[in-house]
């Protein structure tokens, strides 16, 4: 985030919550990140859907019980469905 605020690149003002590895004891895939998005935003993780395209995102995703739709941009399709998405978007 720092990173993002030197280059005048302040994302904060569009969202209503930044969760990063920095908010939990554990990383993904792991779900606590998503868990703590969750529990902020007043929704149940069965009812979101999350996008991801790392391995361990999805796993994450998928330990949290999220509909979880992969995207193929640093992962092969092949990897995300064994990982356990519901869906995979390759363009």
């Amino acid at each position: 985030m720092k990173n993002l605020k030197s280059r005048n690149l302040d994302i904060k003002e569009y969202f209503h919550i930044l969760v990063t590895r920095d908010s939990v004891e554990e990383g993904k895939p792991n779900p606590d990140m998503i868990f703590y998005a969750c529990d902020k935003l007043g929704v149940k993780p069965e009812n979101v859907i999350f996008i991801e395209d790392s391995l361990s995102g999805v796993m994450a995703g998928k330990n949290a019980g999220c509909y979880v739709i992969a995207i193929t941009n640093t992962t092969s399709e092949e990897k995300l469905r064994i990982a356990g998405a519901d869906k995979i978007i390759t363009n």
